[in-house]
């Protein structure tokens, strides 16, 4: 099972300078982000590794996958591979999630059996975005659930569950 997890804003936004523009302010994304990927592998660009603060490289409980062209590029702790063919093929049997970046989630979204999508009801101004997703190719799984601002989310937010169309 292929699953994509990605936070997106309202205007598709997605990061911006490989960073996340609402970082430290949605801590029931980073929450539920963990609860999916726990305890499975997960799948994800060398710009998106190195975004990701030190002390949590390689990101823990998971086995982390690092794509990147450059043939002697080493990321302590995880496994290397230079596809997402590579890495699909490497862990076949297992769950996988693909935690991006733009490059690797366009590569992913055609092989990929679902999406957990964070949406932040905000605009944000960013240089990635995520694509659209198509309804002729994903439905919801359930009804989304949407929360309110609080102490520890600065933004409204909804989370959505996608599974692809079976023929």
């Amino acid at each position: 099972m292929i699953s994509i997890v990605v936070a997106m804003a309202s205007n598709y936004v997605i990061g911006r300078d490989n960073d996340l523009p609402w970082r430290g302010q949605l801590a029931a994304d980073m929450d539920r982000f963990r609860n999916l990927t726990t305890g499975h592998s997960v799948i994800m660009g060398r710009n998106t590794y190195e975004s990701l603060p030190k002390k949590f490289r390689p990101l823990p409980g998971r086995t982390n996958v690092v794509l990147t062209t450059r043939e002697t590029y080493d990321a302590p702790g995880c496994v290397v591979a230079h596809s997402l063919r590579e890495a699909l093929e490497r862990f076949s049997t297992e769950q996988v999630f693909i935690i991006g970046g733009v490059r690797v989630y366009v590569a992913a979204l055609p092989l990929a059996d679902e999406i957990y999508l964070t949406l932040i009801h905000e605009t944000f101004e960013g240089n990635a975005k995520f694509p659209s997703i198509n309804p002729a190719v994903w439905e919801k799984v359930q009804k989304p659930e949407d929360h309110e601002p609080d102490e520890k989310n600065k933004y409204r937010y909804s989370f959505l569950h996608f599974r692809r169309h079976h023929e």
